[in-house]
């Protein structure tokens, strides 16, 4: 009370009686404040409290300056932190520009550097490379960049931009030339450092080049290398500035597509305003790509932000929101999620909210508390109007909530109903921040589901479920909002409540103490008892779910102060429900409390490891502590309380796998399976890993939010990995659900040395002669090959690395299987690597490596792709097959078309050329089946082949003799 105010106190004050109000008066003024509110620096120390409080306001509302010749006064109130008129400059009003909204600065790059004049670029380019880049002969050009390329990397990045920019620069009209000059750009900035100099002499011509037919791939390559080394903030702001600058639809369409493939990357950290802007200028161009291009990146956006995006395109035209629906559907009905998930945080400092503090003036608060009922309405038209215009606002609304409430209960039941609806939209605008105003606005939605009129009840109920799914649930309990509510002898409001709660608990959410679900109790068993059979049905649909969250034996201990009567008929009760128990099981704790990312000293839930207590008492683990419930035992303690981070072992040697297994294949646990990966994964792995004794220096950079410290645990891993296979092979299978969680990163120096792990672990492994569990190479195995369609010819290189070896520890029939599965990604480079290694395979183990009949049909199909690469790879993993079956493969490849048929028929006989055939025979070292050979071939031998060398040589030197002497003598005779 000393600190905000006995005004401040006031609602929460007023049930008390005037002997408990003086004695907190009385402990109040004895009281003493410890802690001081925060001066300006410039501030003298002997200045009043009040002065300090008011300048420091004064000092966080305006940017310092040097000079200020008058500044108003300002007083700001400690209750409702809203700006009051003083002395100086009247108020402007709405139409002027009073309302604000977040700003959003471009983020600049990082890196500084001096601006290079034109002398000092020159200084690093001999004269002839800049003569011939200013040649009209293109070939001069092309030579001039391939001499560049050889000191290129010796040069500044602001030195090469400027000079690869100078005339004709990235607008070169020949595509070969412009080809090289893009990947140079993308190439250099890759290296970076990237500063503001460097980033704003190759924007606008890049985005000039992104609709180019035969290098817009190239240029939206550069871009996105420019977004990797500076920030997708600052080159998204002045990509769409740049592209809507000009008249060319098929730039504006482009950068629109390239921005949604690289918020894909690189996530949604844009500036949301500036972006929906240019999206709303895209969906009212003429041209059709454009808006196709609009909508698309609109989707993309919903990943990430939901039905909050929605809002923000209300004022539009109802055909333009019929699309943005039917996209929205679209990607729900496919289940898409977004790439690169975000921390809740993170989007809330991203979504744009309007302060609207300086629009609940002090006569608007008047008007709703008027006598008048007129009155009163003209004042709720004009606040719903305020909420409608801001569409999204901040959690500075003033004493709007204080002033809504009783309007909520308002004797005019069109007022009242009014007045919730309103509430409805108040939550939505407000998201997240409506947690601050749960306590003021909570006991009027609640008392308002006590009406007699069905319509105010209605919207009653739709204010409460809104703020419900905006709010934690356990803000309805503070203050005792729900019980003091309940509390209240009213049969409609007491089944209308408990019908709510039953609803929102069944859904299990988590944040919950244990205490405020207990102090509801005594209210739920008298509810068990009521005359209305409509309160005694609510009441018993909420047995379950608070047992759920309760446990049946603390549910059985609060019964005891019941009368004997009352308690034999509740406890009959919850036995009933008590065997529902096993069928109505939560699954693990703190699935929502995770944040992406954070750091690894807490567990996950609100308060550490707090233990929830479904598990403490229910019927499916009695007296199972949480550790249990997650698939490890309970003798394995998270921590050793006098262990060091420094001392004992990065991974524990113990092999706690099979129950981990174990867990997995009764669905005790998530089963680890995701296009991409939710909140509850990550949540889930962490505990596990604690759970494993893993130290906590490691788990803590296993879940950092900075990439730094993901390569510091890769690290930590190897150096566990050298000292002793054990650990690791004991632990393989959470090291490798935590690596399958990096491939979602866009880090590429995470990746690639995530990628040298696995080459290095699998190397030890298949040394150790170790064998891989099925459940370790299901949780890894698609995500690795996922990586097999990475744009990054390394990071393609290193997984066909990884996956070779990996058949040294686990079954190549199985590893083709998996790599069947990638064959219906639609990401062509992936079917063509996939192709590849299924190829690879064939040759190395043949076709018993795969059931030809089946692999060999899905492998033809691919022959008619229009990708030219899987094409190919198709065609040589076929002739593999080839080499291996002979013709039976026409029969295993299936009905084939004309064309294809022609296209394997055309590379088998040409493969069959070029297969090797058996060395000659060598004269020095022939072997014995060699001689065998030889043999053969002399005994065939005739007198017209002298110089044979077999064993019936004698025979022939015999006759070669004898022939001469026989002819001599017949001439002698004659």
């Amino acid at each position: 009370m000393k600190v905000v105010g006995e005004k401040a106190l006031a609602p929460f004050l007023g049930d008390l009686d005037s002997i408990k109000m003086e004695k907190v008066k009385e402990c109040c003024d004895k009281a003493e404040v410890v802690a001081q509110p925060r001066a300006a620096a410039s501030t003298p120390k002997a200045v009043a409290s009040k002065t300090a409080t008011s300048k420091t306001a004064s000092a966080k509302a305006a940017p310092a300056k040097t000079e200020i010749k008058e500044e108003p006064k300002v007083t700001v109130s400690a209750k409702t932190q809203k700006v009051v008129k003083g002395v100086g400059k009247p108020r402007k009003g709405p139409e002027e520009g009073q309302r604000k909204t977040k700003t959003e600065a471009p983020a600049a790059p990082t890196f500084t550097e001096p601006f290079m004049s034109d002398d000092e670029v020159n200084g690093h380019f001999p004269d002839d490379v800049r003569d011939a880049l200013a040649n009209v002969n293109w070939k001069d050009r092309l030579a001039a960049l391939d001499r560049m390329k050889e000191v290129v990397d010796t040069v500044p990045v602001q030195a090469v931009l400027k000079m690869l920019c100078r005339k004709p620069g990235l607008k070169d009209t020949n595509f070969q030339v412009l080809k090289v000059k893009l990947e140079m750009v993308e190439r250099i900035v890759e290296r970076g450092p990237v500063s503001l100099y460097s980033a704003e002499c190759c924007l606008a011509d890049l985005v000039d080049k992104v609709g180019d037919v035969k290098n817009g791939a190239s240029a939206g390559a550069a871009l996105s290398a420019l977004a990797r080394s500076v920030s997708l903030d600052y080159v998204s702001r002045e990509v769409l500035v740049a592209a809507f600058a000009q008249k060319n639809p098929k730039n504006q369409s482009e950068s629109l597509l390239w921005l949604s493939r690289a918020i894909k990357e690189f996530g949604l950290s844009i500036p949301v305003k500036v972006v929906i802007e240019h999206i709303k200028k895209g969906l009212a161009a003429s041209n059709p790509a454009i808006r196709g291009a609009s909508i698309t990146l609109a989707g993309v956006m919903y990943l990430y932000m939901g039905k909050t995006l929605r809002m923000l395109f209300d004022g539009e035209k109802p055909t333009i929101l019929q699309q943005l629906d039917a996209e929205f559907a679209k990607l729900e009905e496919e289940g898409a999620t977004c790439p690169k998930p975000q921390s809740q945080q993170t989007m809330e400092d991203l979504i744009p909210r309007t302060d609207i503090s300086g629009e609940i003036t002090e006569s608007l608060l008047n008007e709703l508390a008027d006598k008048n009922w007129k009155v009163r309405q003209e004042a709720l038209q004009k606040l719903s109007a305020i909420v409608d215009r801001a569409k999204l606002i901040t959690k500075d609304i003033g004493d709007l909530p204080n002033a809504l409430r009783p309007r909520m209960t308002d004797s005019n039941k069109n007022l009242a109903t009014q007045a919730l609806t309103i509430g409805q939209a108040l939550g939505a605008a407000l998201g997240p921040n409506c947690t601050a105003h749960v306590r003021a606005l909570g006991p009027g939605m609640l008392v308002a589901l006590g009406d007699s009129k069905l319509a105010v009840r209605g919207a009653a109920l739709a204010c409460l479920k809104e703020w419900c799914s905006q709010a934690p649930l356990s803000s309805f309990f503070e203050g005792d909002t729900l019980r003091d509510a309940l509390k209240m002898e009213n049969p409609v409001l007491r089944s209308e409540v408990f019908g709510w709660l039953a609803e929102v608990l069944a859904e299990r959410r988590r944040g919950l103490e244990a205490g405020d679900l207990a102090s509801l109790l005594p209210i739920l068993y008298q509810c068990l008892e009521e005359r209305s059979a409509e309160v005694r049905k609510k009441a018993q649909d909420c047995l379950l779910p608070f047992m759920l969250n309760l446990g049946y034996e603390s549910m059985a201990r609060a019964t005891s102060k019941l009368k004997a009567s009352s308690k034999d008929n509740v406890l009959s009760q919850l036995d009933k429900v008590r065997s529902q128990l096993l069928a109505k099981a939560p699954p693990p704790q703190g699935r929502a409390a995770i944040v992406w990312g954070g750091g690894g000293g807490n567990s996950g839930t609100p308060n550490g490891s707090r233990e929830n207590p479904c598990f403490k008492d229910s019927g499916r683990a009695p007296s199972m502590p949480p550790a249990r419930a997650h698939g490890l035992p309970t003798k394995v303690a998270p921590q050793q309380k006098g262990l060091e981070p420094e001392q004992g072992p990065l991974l524990a040697n113990i092999n706690l796998k099979d129950i981990r297994f174990t867990y997995e294949r009764a669905l005790k646990v998530l089963k680890w399976n995701f296009s991409s990966p939710r909140e509850e994964f990550y949540l889930q792995l962490k505990e596990q890993m604690v759970f494993a004794n893993w130290a906590p220096p490691l788990v803590a950079n296993c879940f950092h939010s900075d990439f730094k410290m993901h390569l510091r645990a890769i690290d930590m891993l190897s150096e566990s990995l050298n000292e002793s296979l054990g650990p690791t092979s004991a632990n393989l299978d959470l090291v490798l659900k935590w690596l399958a969680l990096r491939f979602f990163d866009t880090n590429p120096s995470v990746l690639l040395k995530a990628l040298e792990y696995l080459q290095v672990l699998f190397g030890a492994l298949a040394e150790a002669e170790y064998r891989m569990h099925e459940l370790e190479a299901s949780s890894f195995l698609p995500y690795l090959v996922l990586k097999m369609g990475d744009s990054k010819d390394t990071v393609r290189k290193g997984v066909h690395e990884i996956l070779r070896r990996m058949c040294n520890v686990y079954p190549a029939s199985k590893l083709f299987g998996y790599l069947m599965l990638g064959l219906a990604s639609k990401n062509s480079r992936q079917r063509a690597e996939c192709l590849e290694e299924m190829s690879h395979l064939i040759a190395t183990f043949g076709t018993s490596v795969c059931d030809p009949a089946a692999a060999l049909k899905e492998v033809a199909k691919q022959i008619s792709d229009r990708d030219n690469g899987v094409r190919n790879a198709a065609l040589n993993c076929v002739v593999q097959a080839y080499f291996h079956e002979g013709d039976k493969v026409y029969k295993l490849v299936g009905q084939l078309s004309d064309k294809d048929m022609s296209l394997l028929e055309e590379r088998i006989k040409r493969a069959s050329r070029s297969v090797p055939k058996e060395r000659p025979q060598s004269a020095v070292f022939p072997s014995a089946q060699e001689e065998t050979v030889m043999r053969k071939r002399a005994r065939a031998a005739t007198v017209t082949r002298p110089r044979s060398i077999g064993l019936e040589l004698t025979v022939d030197m015999e006759n070669m003799i004898t022939e001469p002497q026989q002819q001599q003598q017949q001439q002698q005779q004659q």
